[in-house]
């Protein structure tokens, strides 16, 4: 028991019968177990336990199999190596997006203009600015 991994879903609505497993599924493989089910009402509580050693890392989708058909259980397992296993919420993953395309740091956002470039724009910004300068204060001394 202390090599197992205890499968607790709590509050779940599922209403196992006497025949039904819990079955865990990564691609051609696949681990059953017979859920214990606890509660009365709606709302129940489903254990069920897998050898710890039979679950190889990946994701493992888990099911219940009825005589009707399975029944997904509305979580996944993933399991890596030695870390503990994670329950994951929903049946399946939800779709990747890409990430929007961002400059690196070691890149410029936009290219720059040549230092003379800007050199020459501020110069030309100072001249006009002396020239302003030069107008007003003859201005002042004509009136």
């Amino acid at each position: 028991m202390a090599d197992d991994v205890e499968l607790v879903l709590d509050g779940t609505t599922a209403r196992p019968g006497p025949d039904d497993t819990v079955v865990l599924r990564r691609g051609e493989h696949h681990l059953t177990a017979v859920p214990t089910v606890s509660g009365s009402g709606d709302v129940r509580r489903l254990v069920a336990r897998f050898p710890r050693a039979d679950l190889t890392d990946g994701t493992w989708k888990v099911r219940l199999r009825t005589p009707d058909g399975p029944l997904p259980l509305g979580c996944r397992l993933l399991v890596q190596g030695e870390r503990p296993v994670v329950l994951l919420w929903g049946d399946e993953a939800a779709p990747s997006r890409p990430s929007r395309a961002r400059p690196r740091p070691d890149q410029d956002p936009a290219p720059r203009q040549p230092a003379a470039s800007r050199l020459l724009r501020r110069l030309r910004r100072s001249r006009r600015l002396r020239r302003l300068a030069r107008l007003g204060s003859s201005a002042r001394r004509s009136s």
